[in-house]
């Protein structure tokens, strides 16, 4: 269920990002930050990254998603505004990666409205096993927040961070 909601939480920001809004005032500064995820040497595509500011009382979020590379495009969001790049500072990271078999099972908005309640509670079922015995190729201290081990720090300068899974397995 916590996979689930976590693929929610990113779903919407990409859904809020999408509208134009107002940049609020007190937005920080962004840098651009090469954040890679590896595992066995090859690229992590779909992982969803946080990055938790160890600043308390900041009244925004950085998240990101890995694309074919391997590499996360970051946007740090505030209410509805989105902006691709993270602020200056220490961050916490967590990664999170469907497994497999619940990227092959999930199905578009769509063609679950055009689903029977039969097939819609078929549907279900088979995603809730999935869930409960799929493994994902992310260690679970990764997914953390309070016991990941990975820490950033993002400053003017150049940025980049890669991390291969198998060293926290």
């Amino acid at each position: 269920m916590k996979n689930l909601l976590v693929t929610l939480f990113f779903i919407s920001l990409v859904m809020i990002g999408c509208s134009p809004q107002h940049k609020p005032s007190d937005f920080p500064k962004l840098y651009s930050y090469t954040f890679t995820v590896l595992s066995q040497g090859q690229p992590v595509e779909k992982a969803k990254i946080m990055f938790l500011a160890e600043q308390p009382g900041q009244n925004w979020s950085v998240v990101g998603e890995t694309n074919n590379r391997g590499v996360a495009e970051i946007y740090t969001h505030q209410g509805s505004y989105m902006e691709s790049g993270i602020p200056e500072g220490t961050f916490k990271v967590t990664i999170f990666k469907n497994p497999e078999e619940l990227e092959q099972l999930t199905k578009s908005k769509e063609e679950k409205d055009k689903m029977t309640r039969e097939e819609a509670e078929q549907y279900t079922a088979r995603l809730r096993e999935a869930m409960r015995t799929a493994k994902t190729i992310v260690p679970e201290i990764l997914g953390d927040r309070v016991k990941t081990p990975l820490q950033i720090v993002v400053g003017k300068t150049e940025n980049t961070f890669t991390v291969n899974l198998e060293q926290y397995k």
